[in-house]
């Protein structure tokens, strides 16, 4: 997803000049996700949903909610709703997606036999393993003062079988439906319910009302729906009404 542009079709009530919902593919909400993955998550968290008057906190509240058939993995979820506060630099330095794809490494020092080397030695015998772990390659091992910089790879208790294996796993979410966004950024699986729903809830009678756009969901973007969504809860609104209104002036 690193440098693609997502799309977005957005379904804009004529009469009231307003985003009902948008629907989204797998590639949108990784992106709308990953806004998660800066520190606001973590603010959420631990601030306290009070203290954000716009819709960031239903955002999070919506993908604390999306059940294990929709993520990719429970590390993957915990990565938005419970992430680490110190990221904020490493998401500047790369996007927030393709950080949360890196298999996760962990270090032991060169003086660490090797898994062959310690079977060399049988069960029955003392070996001089160093056991100790580390997540950052340039921590000193206490045992023999080394830098602990050869990398290990974890594996996950439940292992890979093969039919997991050839699923596509990037990002956050699963590509095995379309979803759907509200103007405020509550996002769940598309269905007639939920679609139904979201007309109801603006007092919109008649679905012949609606026109449905194709958007640009780019970086530029993304960065408003983040400022808009500290503030507002018309999000989607306020983002792609306004762009189309300045396009339409251009235009004329």
């Amino acid at each position: 997803m690193a440098g693609s542009e997502a799309k977005l079709k957005l379904a804009i009530d004529r009469v009231q000049q307003k985003v009902i919902f948008a629907e989204a593919n797998k590639d949108s909400i990784d992106r709308l996700c990953s806004l998660l993955n800066l520190p606001i998550g973590g603010a959420t968290k631990f601030l306290g949903k009070e203290n954000f008057v716009g819709c960031v906190a239903k955002l999070f509240d919506s993908v604390v909610k999306l059940g294990d058939k929709y993520m990719q993995s429970k590390m993957k979820k915990d990565v938005l709703v419970k992430p680490d506060i110190t990221c904020l630099e490493s998401f500047l330095e790369t996007d927030g997606v393709s950080r949360a794809n890196e298999m996760k490494l962990y270090y032991m020092c060169s003086g660490s036999s090797s898994p062959r080397q310690a079977s060399a030695f049988g069960s029955g015998t003392r070996t001089s393993l160093h056991l100790y772990v580390a997540d950052d390659p340039q921590t000193i091992c206490p045992q023999c003062q080394s830098p602990m910089s050869t990398a290990v790879q974890f594996v996950s208790s439940k292992g890979v079988n093969k039919e997991e294996a050839s699923v596509d796993e990037s990002g956050y979410v699963k590509g095995i439906v379309t979803y759907i966004v509200s103007d405020d950024l509550v996002v769940e699986p598309s269905s007639s319910t939920s679609t139904v729903d979201l007309l109801k809830k603006n007092n919109v009678r008649d679905s012949a009302r609606l026109d449905m756009v194709d958007v640009s969901f780019g970086a530029r973007e993304v960065l408003k729906l983040l400022e808009e969504s500290l503030k507002s809860e018309s999000v989607l609104t306020n983002v792609f009404l306004e762009k189309q209104k300045l396009q339409s002036q251009v235009l004329h």
